[in-house]
């Protein structure tokens, strides 16, 4: 289970490029993925659920971004947005998600899809949203709903969490970006899904629009 949520997020990360990219919305695009490309190794209702969560939340995501970083979200690069609309979601949305969990598997992708630093930038980002809504403020409200977050996990059971939790598996994706690069970045991307790898879509597609479409 733990591999089939990593290949879903390395999907939702392409999904959401693809979604800035065209203007299409998230849960448009989504239902493209699940509909042309062989997801049978990722864990596919957690791809559909996050990817809808974010279309309908965006707005409020977005707000919640932007307040740690120096700079406008629409200046990030179309990786780290996504990237970072992930982990937000699911700090915000998915407490039974520890925290620290949803923090790592955001390094690993933004290692995997970013440029040379971009962990570095996603990591004190997430890092800081986490102390925000997960740890400090303890019944601090939902930004997007008016039921309360799921904060802190008592040190013990987090303690224990950590140890029984093994890194993330090293699972080569589908389509494996050459390192230091942001491979999705640095290419252009255009209506159309192909019938065969995420990788030869995004090559074979263009740009629309740099913007989330809500």
């Amino acid at each position: 289970m733990k591999t089939n949520r990593i290949r879903a997020r390395r999907f939702m990360v392409q999904a959401l490029y693809q979604s800035q990219m065209t203007g299409d919305s998230p849960a448009e695009v989504a239902d493209a993925f699940i509909d042309h490309y062989d997801m049978k190794r990722a864990d596919v209702p957690y791809f559909k659920e996050v990817m809808q969560g974010i279309d309908q939340t965006a707005s409020c995501l977005q707000s919640v971004i932007s307040k740690p970083i120096d700079r406008g979200f629409d200046e990030l690069t179309p990786i780290e947005r996504a990237i970072l609309l992930i982990g937000t979601y699911e700090l915000l949305k998915l407490p039974d998600l520890h925290w620290r969990i949803i923090i790592n598997e955001a390094i690993e992708l933004a290692k995997l899809f970013g440029g040379t630093d971009s962990h570095k930038f996603v990591n004190s980002v997430l890092d800081k949203i986490a102390h925000q809504y997960r740890e400090t403020n303890e019944g601090q409200a939902d930004p997007m709903a008016s039921t309360a977050i799921t904060l802190s996990v008592p040190d013990e059971l987090s303690q224990q969490q950590q140890e029984a939790t093994p890194a993330p598996d090293a699972v080569k994706p589908e389509t494996e970006p050459e390192a230091g690069t942001d491979q999705l970045g640095a290419r252009e991307v255009a209506g159309g899904l192909p019938q065969q790898g995420v990788k030869s879509q995004l090559e074979e597609a263009t740009p629309k629009s740099d913007a989330v479409k809500i």
